[in-house]
């Protein structure tokens, strides 16, 4: 029986922890170990989670000081010892079944396990619609694997499965000086060692959706390194289709870095240059058959008018 280590970062915690370790703590499949690693919290997110170590066996409790998501995930995959690794938010919740799931889809010929999830604004939500053991399946290489990802802005840990074995043989880790977009890094690096992966028509994660997000905060210096980690990626991308993908999002983001660095009270240390319609790069993508008539249009509205969208994209979410 295949062991599962789960790893759930935690900062400042205290209202949702609970929610997400009972989420886990009720599967059907018991195979598994949960690492609570806190990153410095200041609130008494700590004293809650020495109390879920007390009461369960297969939890592990680690401290460190204020490093970041990515070194608190870097320490959790170092103290793992499960055969797979499943990594969480500590704000959100899993399906009852997913463990199950997870174990009846990971085979032996399976690198990666990728299902779906749903967004939630309350954790009064059911299960029951969603928690379906027939669903469809499907087998994709790792090229698929990555278009996907950037075609569908879907390089999130929380709603794939890997291998703990391959990760620290090959020594994948996260990348500490990214704060935005380090899981599509730590996705696509490790697309790097494998060849198959099994998507799964399942909703299994339920993603809670908060006004107080940092990736949507005016003033989050962190959110600029989104810009740093796509131009990681354009240095590495030798697939011609990708790059395309890839280029487009360097110029959404640098877009919205723009005015995010105008309307800041806090200022970014770099200087945000307005991107222009009539530069090369910008027609090469804007004209380019290999992304959507969609999103080449909200482009260029953002290139035009990024102050106007931004303030729209910040209206939207209540900020």
């Amino acid at each position: 029986m295949k062991k599962i280590s789960v790893i759930i970062p935690i900062y400042n915690g205290k209202n949702s922890i609970k929610r997400c370790i009972e989420s886990i703590e009720v599967q059907k499949y018991k195979n598994y170990e949960i690492i609570l690693v806190n990153d410095g919290s200041n609130d008494n997110s700590e004293d809650i989670c020495l109390k879920y170590q007390e009461k369960y066996k297969n939890i592990k409790y680690i401290c460190q000081k204020n490093m970041g998501v990515s070194e608190a995930r870097n320490n959790g995959i170092l103290n793992a010892s499960g055969d797979l690794i499943y990594f969480m938010d500590c704000d959100d919740i899993i399906s009852p079944n997913l463990f199950e799931t997870i174990i009846n889809n990971f085979t032996d010929k399976v690198d990666c396990l990728w299902f779906n999830y749903k967004k939630i604004y309350t954790y009064d939500s059911q299960w029951n619609e969603y928690d379906k053991k027939n669903f469809k399946t499907s087998i994709i290489d790792t090229n698929e694997f990555e278009k996907s990802m950037l075609i569908e802005n879907d390089g999130f840990l929380w709603n794939k499965v890997y291998k703990l074995k391959l990760i620290k043989e090959k020594k994948i880790l996260f990348n500490k000086d990214i704060f935005v977009c380090e899981d599509l890094l730590f996705n696509m690096e490790y697309s790097k060692y494998i060849k198959y992966i099994k998507k799964c028509e399942y909703i299994g994660y339920a993603y809670f959706q908060s006004t107080f997000s940092s990736f949507n905060k005016k003033n989050n210096l962190k959110w600029f390194s989104i810009i740093d980690a796509y131009k990681m990626l354009e240095n590495f991308c030798t697939n011609e289709k990708l790059k395309c993908y890839i280029e487009y999002n360097i110029l959404y983001y640098s877009c919205e870095g723009y005015a995010r660095n105008k309307y800041n009270s806090i200022k970014f240390y770099k200087n945000i240059n307005r991107v222009r319609i009539y530069e090369k790069k910008c027609l090469k993508i804007l004209f380019s058959k290999n992304i959507g008539i969609k999103k080449r249009i909200r482009l260029a509205l953002f290139i035009l008018f990024p102050n106007f969208v931004f303030k729209i994209k910040q209206k939207k979410i209540g900020k």
